[in-house]
């Protein structure tokens, strides 16, 4: 882990984790079981030493950062197309934020926007399909 905390001096480093593999590092890293995912990202950002650090699941996404930690609501799929590699349109979508320096929230819900789409559709989303998804956000949150 100290690899991963000297990179860290030298380039911003994104840690991105599912809830499973979120409390694998806290358990691991820092001997951390907490049924909180907030208390496992905490506890798994503070044990990795990076700058960020971001667990995602089917509920909720956390970000973790020196600056605080914030949770966003994942659209919910009542009857999804597919699941694997939500997690890889997760970060599709997350990375598009951060290389874009959108605020950390923002790019948290990129990333769940991504994958709620793929999931929903089985399909990566075209641009005017997820600007259209992410207006309607908050619709599908019920």
């Amino acid at each position: 882990m100290d690899v991963i905390t000297r990179l860290d001096d030298v380039a911003t480093l994104t840690v991105t984790a599912n809830r499973f593999e979120s409390s694998v590092l806290a358990e691991t890293l820092a001997d951390t079981e907490s049924d909180s995912f907030i208390e496992t990202a905490r506890a798994a950002f503070e044990a990795l030493g990076v700058t960020r650090f971001v667990g995602h699941g089917a509920h909720e996404s956390v970000v973790v950062t020196e600056a605080g930690t914030s949770r966003v609501a994942v659209p919910r799929v009542e009857d999804p197309e597919i699941t694997t590699s939500a997690g890889d349109h997760f970060n599709v979508g997350l990375s598009l934020g951060l290389v874009n320096e959108v605020p950390d929230r923002a790019a948290v819900a990129l990333g769940n926007a991504v994958a709620s789409y793929f999931v929903r559709s089985g399909d990566q989303p075209s641009y005017e399909e997820l600007r259209s998804y992410l207006d309607e956000y908050e619709a599908y949150l019920d």
